[in-house]
């Protein structure tokens, strides 16, 4: 998407945990494949409205146009604030937020929830797609060549009817099956307690 509009420089903002440096580092590595310069990548601790200044600050230092911000919708509003006091809302810049954007809780925790709402006017959302092309065509034949309930006997599964199940794969379906898979490997590796239960 961002290549299609034709950017060729963006900057990241992101929250300094876990998530958000492997979001921002998988997005550098995306811009990174289809010919995007970062020109800027900044991280902030969750809540903290210095920090969140001193990220949007190396945004505008970057001269980047086009900025990523993953973030959660608690530091939204001050991210938006600091972009505001800083010029970058203005026309001729983009502002992408990550999928977990949710509206509602953004106006909720912040403490002026029409200023807020003006200055999110015409930023966009990013959603992931872990399947695309040729691996989605070959995960999804793999998902339809042998029915659920052969796979998976369990009570839950009889009530998997073969029309819910024909809808294909939505951008979720990858990473629930990643975490499935991340969850049974933590599993295996359990050291069973005494009585032999994990």
């Amino acid at each position: 998407c961002i290549r299609a509009m034709g950017w060729t420089r963006i900057a990241i903002v992101y929250v300094n945990d876990l998530w958000g440096r492997a979001y921002s580092q998988d997005a550098a590595s995306l811009a990174a494949s289809v010919g995007v310069q970062v020109a800027a990548s900044a991280g902030f601790l969750r809540g903290d409205e210095a920090q969140i200044a001193a990220a949007v600050r190396r945004v505008a230092e970057s001269g980047a146009r086009v900025t990523l911000v993953v973030a959660e919708n608690l530091d939204i509003a001050p991210v938006a604030d600091a972009a505001d006091n800083l010029g970058l809302l203005a026309a001729g810049y983009a502002w992408i937020a990550d999928d977990s954007l949710s509206l509602g809780a953004v106006f909720a925790a912040s403490p002026d929830p029409d200023r807020t709402r003006g200055q999110l006017r015409g930023w966009l959302t990013m959603s992931k797609d872990a399947l695309f092309g040729a691996r989605r065509e070959r995960f999804e034949r793999a998902l339809q060549s042998e029915p659920i309930q052969q796979l998976n006997r369990s009570v839950y599964a009889s009530v998997l009817s073969a029309e819910l199940l024909s809808g294909g794969c939505d951008q979720y379906c990858a990473l629930a099956y990643d975490a499935v898979w991340t969850a049974a490997i933590a599993i295996s590796r359990m050291e069973p307690e005494a009585d032999g239960s994990l």
